[in-house]
Order: C-alpha cells, then structure tokens, then sequence
C-alpha cells in the first residue's frame, strides 16, 4: 500500500519507494489523468522516481507490477468476451419467448371481432345453442335477478348492463324491483307456466316430503311466504320452461340474438353474404382460406414435434440457455471480483479508467437483460395462469412455468474460477495473498492528508 498526500511526496522521495510502489503510483496517475485530464506528479518528480530505481529488486518490482496490470487488463476483456457470451444467451431465450408471445396473440387474434358464419351456419348455430340451453337448469336466484333487470326503467338498463350492477348502484330500488320479480315468478309457477325442475343440495326425507307437498299445494290455494321461500330454496328451473314462459328476456339470450356460444366463449356473429366458392367447406359452413396459418404462424408446433422426436423441445432449448447464462454469469462475477479485488488493494477502488468502465459497463447490460428476460417470462407465466383457469386457448410450444426468473444478486462467483484468477495474478507478481490486503490510497484521499497539508501550510 502507497502512502500517499501532496505534502509528503518530498518525504515518500527522499525516503525512496520500492519499485512495485513506484509502478502503482505511475498507474494510479495515469487513472486520475484519465478521468480528470490533469496531472499529479510533475515532470521532474516522474524522472526523479525512476532514477531511483538502481536495485535490481526494485527494477523487477518496477517491471513486475507492469506486467501485473497488462496481465489484469487483458483479464477485464476476457471477462468482457464472457459477458459478450451471456448477453447472446440471454437474448436468444428472450427471443424463443417474444416469439411464443406472438404466436399466442397471433392465434388469439382470430377471436377479436365478429365470427364470420353464414346464414346456414348461424342457423345451425343457433339451433344447437337452443337445445343446450333447454337443456340447461338455471338457478332461481338467477331467473329472479334476470327478471329484475328486465322490468327496471329504461333509462338504467342503458347504463347498468347486470343485475349486479344495479344492487351495488341502487340497492333499494334494487329490493323493490326484486320483490316485484318474484311476484310475477310466483304467479308463472302457480299457473303452472313455470314448472320448478329440481332442487340442488342434500334433502333429509321430511324435507323432501314437505317439498313435494308444496308442490301440490301451488296450485289449489296461495302459500305464505315462509312456504314460498321453502319451495323456492335451491329450486331450478330448464331453460325450457324459461324460453315458452313468456319472460322476453330468455328468448333472446337462448336464440342468441347477437352472441353465440361455441366452446364456452361467446363471439359477436357476422353473417357472409354470397361467399365465394373456396370460403364455403362441403357443409356449407365458413371456411377461413388462412386457418392453417392463423393456428400457426411460425410453424413452430411443426417445428417442435420435430425437435421432441430429436429428445429436446422449445422448452427445453430456453431452459437449457437459462441455465448457461447462470453458469457464464457466475464464471464472468469470478473474473469481476478477482479484478475488483486488485484494483482495490493497489491502487483504490476510486479511480476506474477505461478498462475498468467497460467491466461495469458489461456488467449493466447483462443486469439489464436479465431483467428483461424475466419480465418475458413473468408475461408468459401470466398467460399460462389464465389459459389453466380458463381450461381454454393454452399456451402453445413453451412452458413458461416451468421456467426459473434468474436473480442476479443470488449468482455467486464461481468459487473454482475465483481461486484460480487469484493464483494466476499472484504468479504475475501481485505477491501471496495480495487480495487480503488494505485499500490503497490514492494521492487525493484521506482526512489526514488534508491535515497535514493544512499544517505544513
């Protein structure tokens, strides 16, 4: 370590420097002419400290930090180059990602907008969702809310689209309405309009006993309300009875007025007038000319059938870079570190220098692209966690779950590499142990430099 101060330069020349001490103190000025543009030492301070350089000692001290810091440099490329290697990785996983990415908007595309049909196909259509839907049980709670909806003010059905909506906005007019609803679906099951289906949940026989009795009672005289919310309790009524009851609102949600249902999903309807030949299949069903390339764009389910028959998959290919960036990263934080070490034990970690500011530089962008990267990940993740909800419109080729966020602040420096970077600079002639060393100090730090200028002055 240099003691250093501008008012005991005199001294450190008349006292005489070893020839290692020389070479840092050189070094250590060319950094701060580097980032500040002016000099420490004059011209006849330099050629005085190389005069006294008469031992040979001194000389090989001289020459072997030189070389030291050669040996180092060229390390700082080396761990560059290695950067240079993980940014490539990083980025080819991110580009595997972003290509997924769009394929999965590129065939969820094709559900934005109007289905197109035609006229027989929306018929058809229409026919089977009719059927599904008479088949279907639907709640009484729901007919009631439904119900509500349907005989509240025009002016609120424009704004209010759900029955939901109108309790959260207007809770009491909401209970007025409601009771109303449920008056008129009385009167439809006690004329026998509305026939209740079944009951959902787990009845003990007297319960069951006094339901059916209610049943038959329905019609020959008026039940109170207590009997009333027995009866209705977990009732359900088809979609059948709701559709020929006379309740406008289920006819147009069964015939599917604007919507149809198909696979779960609900699609706004376009009907093609006089499609030409080749957009008509036999059935006389539209026929998309570019369906193939819609489901897959890129080929990339062709491609990855392929791979998988080779024993790897798209998945596999982002994992397997994944995991090489973390082993590359953690090789280039052993050469970091080692490189950081010495610089602090010489010539003070204040000073950077080109070298030094390219190391940092690779080191900001790898951190910069891994971010990146995650995020790739985190918006992949995403989609997988709604396509498994949903149980609809997977996402296709890569697994992104199974994919591992990578954290730059847990990557430790390869231990190995670390050693062996340490060895191969103490054989260049940093001396045994030299990264356990204090900090140096450059010719401007320190408190007590500044004091002793200020009692020499």
């Amino acid at each position: 370590m240099v003691p250093a101060g501008k008012s005991r330069l005199k001294k450190l020349l008349l006292k005489g420097l070893t020839g290692w001490e020389v070479g840092v103190l050189f070094y250590q000025e060319g950094l701060i002419i580097e980032d500040r543009g002016s000099a420490w030492l004059t011209e006849v301070d330099r050629a005085n400290l190389r005069n006294n350089l008469t031992t040979k000692e001194d000389v090989e001290g001289y020459n072997d930090f030189r070389e030291t810091v050669l040996f180092v440099d060229r390390y700082i490329y080396t761990a560059c180059a290695g950067g240079m290697a993980i940014l490539n990785r990083l980025l080819k996983a991110k580009l595997f990602l972003k290509d997924c990415l769009w394929h999965w908007r590129t065939r969820e595309a094709r559900h934005w907008g109007p289905v197109i049909v035609t006229q027989k196909q929306y018929e058809n259509i229409k026919a089977e969702h009719r059927k599904t839907c008479f088949n279907e049980n639907y709640p009484i709670d729901q007919v009631l809310a439904w119900r509500t909806m349907a005989i509240a003010p025009d002016d609120i059905k424009k704004k209010l689209n759900y029955p939901a909506d109108l309790e959260e906005q207007s809770p009491d007019l909401y209970g007025k309405l409601f009771e109303k609803a449920k008056r008129q679906i009385k009167e439809l099951i006690r004329a026998g309009t509305i026939k209740i289906t079944h009951y959902e949940g787990d009845f003990s026989k007297e319960e069951r006993r006094k339901i059916r009795g209610l049943e038959k009672r329905v019609k020959v005289e008026t039940l109170n309300n207590e009997e009333w919310e027995v009866l209705l309790d977990k009732a359900y009524i088809s979609g059948e009875q709701l559709y020929n009851s006379g309740l406008p609102e289920w006819p147009g949600w069964i015939e599917g007025e604007e919507d149809f249902l198909d696979k779960d999903d609900y699609y706004q309807v376009a009907i093609i007038q006089k499609p030409a030949f080749f957009q008509v299949d036999k059935k006389g069903y539209y026929k998309d000319p570019e369906e193939e390339f819609h489901e897959d764009p890129w080929f990339f389910n062709d491609v990855n059938k392929r791979l998988i028959k080779r024993g790897t998959s798209y998945t596999k290919i982002v994992q397997g870079l994944i995991a090489r960036a973390k082993v590359d990263l953690a090789g280039f934080l052993a050469y970091r570190t080692a490189i950081e070490d010495f610089y602090r034990v010489t010539v003070g970690a204040k000073y950077y220098g080109v070298s030094r500011r390219n190391l940092e530089a690779c080191y900001l962008d790898i951190g910069s692209e891994i971010e990146s990267l995650n995020k790739e990940i985190k918006d992949l993740q995403d989609i997988c966690n709604m396509c498994n909800k949903s149980g609809k419109h997977s996402l296709p080729v890569i697994d992104a779950l199974s994919l591992e966020l990578i954290d730059i602040t847990k990557v430790k420096p390869d231990a190995g590499l670390s050693k062996e970077v340490r060895k191969w600079i103490t054989q260049a002639g940093a001396g045994e142990n030299w990264w356990k060393k204090g900090k140096a100090t450059s010719p401007e730090d320190g408190e007590e430099e500044k004091e002793a200028d200020a009692e020499e002055g």
